[in-house]
């Protein structure tokens, strides 16, 4: 009898042993199961919010890829045209010329570049824009391939135009000069002697 009491009572600390381990594994494992749980939770609702931004994104900005995606292929079908079009290539270095030649010529060569600005209202595809004849096709397609080049490329056409209409506006005030200088002239060579009576009379006023 002392015997199974000796027994028992050494046979109950490695029970309460093995009891305070299998809840501390049970414990163990309830809560990795919580982080699993969590985490997944956690991915679960990333994931929406990324479905849902996805589906929220602005419809303009799509519209702009495939705007800016035709603009590219409008430009480098254009540019082949005009490449092996030789009535472009001809204007376009005969603009060239009379803009290199604008002060030697006096201004004469601004007929033509007149000329040629009117007529490219009609005819784009056989005269370009102001400006352009500066750049090589080559150069001028991958300009505006992109929307900074398509930028840059503008600004010069808008200077350039600007530039002629001031030039313009300065031969129209010096032809109106001219104009009224010969008109001055003949009225004198026309009338001499009235020309010279108010002469004489407005130099003793």
């Amino acid at each position: 009898m002392a015997e199974v009491s000796q027994a028992q009572t050494k046979s109950k600390p490695g029970g309460s042993l093995n009891n305070q381990g299998d809840l501390d594994s049970r414990l163990l494992n309830g809560e990795a199961d919580q982080q699993k749980k969590a985490g997944e939770l956690r991915r679960s609702r990333e994931k929406e919010n990324n479905q849902e931004d996805a589906e929220q994104a602005p419809d303009s900005l799509r519209k702009q890829a495939l705007k800016a995606k035709a603009q590219r292929k409008k430009d480098k079908i254009k540019a082949k045209v005009q490449k092996l079009n030789p009535v472009y290539q001809g204007t376009k270095k005969a603009l060239k010329s009379s803009v290199m030649s604008l002060i030697p010529s006096f201004g004469l060569t601004l007929i033509y570049i007149n000329i040629h600005v009117f007529i490219r209202l009609f005819l784009p595809m056989f005269f370009c824009k102001l400006g352009d004849e500066w750049m090589p096709d080559e150069m001028q397609a991958k300009m505006k391939a992109t929307e900074k080049g398509r930028a840059t490329a503008r600004r010069a056409n808008i200077f350039e135009f600007w530039a002629f209409i001031i030039v313009d506006g300065l031969v129209i005030l010096v032809i109106l000069g001219i104009a009224l200088l010969i008109s001055m002239l003949l009225d004198i060579v026309s009338h001499p002697i009235s020309f010279l009576s108010s002469l004489v009379s407005d130099w003793f006023d």
